[in-house]
Order: structure tokens, then C-alpha cells, then sequence
């Protein structure tokens, strides 16, 4: 009861077969790391290099933040974590570097455990089917381009081929029908002078007026 009252939330409780059970435990998302080594590769063979490999690393962080003990316990190594990769995942870890965690307001030695995982690495192919196994791709023929002097092609389409036959001309149209010209109405009456009333007298046809005379002077 006393340990959970000094450090509170904060601690958890320690998994099974740690090494450092006497110091607060702390999970790996609970604490701040400020430098990270991710781990190196180790030169396997390809059948061993194709699988994945995950190694459970248990560390000790001293009151600086800095890793004061890494090591890998063979019963709980993780999972295909031979010895080429325990080797990479301490000393990737031990590179490691935290935010200093308090206990009880001071400043205190931790403990945690992170998981080093290394992916599962493809052997390069043997042969580059994309140079030697496959025969080189054809290369795109490109319309030429008109030069001064060329002859024109023999139709649009420029390959030398034969023209293709023509469309029939279309039939003529028939010439319209003509039409009877419409019948004309009777031609019209002459009219004739009205007759002159004898009572009423007929003006003289005028004459040019005589010129006066002129007296001398």
C-alpha cells in the first residue's frame, strides 16, 4: 500500500520475470524518450532474414534519463529473437535516451520494457527480368514530318496504300412539272367619247398674242 502511495498513477505493476522488479515500473507509452536508435539490420542468412523477428528488451533509466542497464532474458527473449538480433535490439536500446520520471516529486531510477521489431527483408532477385529476361520493347514509330520538296501522299492518309473507291454520285433530282398558265379574263371594253351638248359654246383653240408695236422714239 505504501509503494502505491508514492507513486500513485503514475507506476504499474511490474510483468512477470522482470529483472529490475525492485524499481517503479513504468510502461514504454507512459514515458518520453528524446532520442531514439532504431536498430540495425543483422547479417543473417536469407531464410532467416525473410522472417520476422521481435525481441523484448527489459531497460533500466537512471534519474538522468539515460539507460543504465539493456538486456534480452532467454525466457523472454519474444519471438524469433536469435542471437544476431538480440545483440542489435541492446544495442540500438542502450543509445536510447528519456525524460527524467519522478517519484514522490524526486527524480528516481525506472524500469520498462520496449518490443524491437525487425521486418521480414526480401532477397534481392537472382536475375533482372527487366533487363536480361525480357526481350527490349519495340520502339513507337513517329508520323514523319513534311520537308520541303516531299511529294504530297496519294490521299490523307499518307501510307502509300491504294485510295478507297469513291461514293456513287447521288441521283439528280427530277425537273419540276410545269404548270398551264392561268386563263386570262376578257380584254376590256373601249370607252367611248360622251356626246357634246349643243347649247354649251366651245372656246376658241387660243392663238399667240400678237406682239405690241413698238413706237419710236
Amino acid at each position: 500500500m505504501l509503494w502505491a502511495l508514492i507513486i500513485g498513477a503514475f507506476a504499474a505493476e511490474a510483468p512477470e520475470g522482470s529483472p529490475f522488479a525492485s524499481l517503479p515500473y513504468f510502461h514504454h507509452s507512459a514515458l518520453a524518450p528524446t532520442k531514439r536508435v532504431e536498430a540495425e539490420f543483422p547479417a543473417v542468412p536469407p531464410e532467416e532474414a525473410a522472417q520476422r523477428h521481435r525481441c523484448m528488451v527489459w531497460v533500466k533509466i537512471g534519474a538522468d534519463g539515460r539507460p543504465a542497464d539493456a538486456r534480452i532474458l532467454e525466457g523472454f527473449a519474444g519471438e524469433g529473437c536469435s542471437a544476431p538480433f538480440q545483440s542489435a535490439a541492446t544495442a540500438a536500446v542502450q543509445q536510447w535516451k528519456w525524460k527524467p520520471m519522478k517519484v514522490d516529486k524526486q527524480k528516481a531510477d525506472v524500469h520498462t520494457q520496449i518490443a524491437v521489431v525487425f521486418s521480414a527483408q526480401q532477397s534481392a532477385p537472382l536475375i533482372d527480368v527487366s533487363r536480361e529476361g525480357s526481350p527490349p520493347p519495340e520502339p513507337v514509330k513517329q508520323p514523319k514530318r513534311p520537308q520541303a520538296g516531299d511529294v504530297p501522299p496519294p490521299w490523307p492518309g499518307g501510307d502509300g496504300t491504294s485510295a478507297p473507291a469513291p461514293r456513287p454520285a447521288p441521283a439528280p433530282a427530277p425537273a419540276p412539272t410545269p404548270m398551264p398558265p392561268e386563263p386570262m379574263g376578257p380584254p376590256p371594253t373601249p370607252m367611248e367619247p360622251a356626246p357634246m351638248d349643243p347649247n354649251v359654246p366651245v372656246d376658241p383653240a387660243p392663238s399667240d398674242p400678237a406682239e405690241p408695236d413698238v413706237a419710236p422714239e
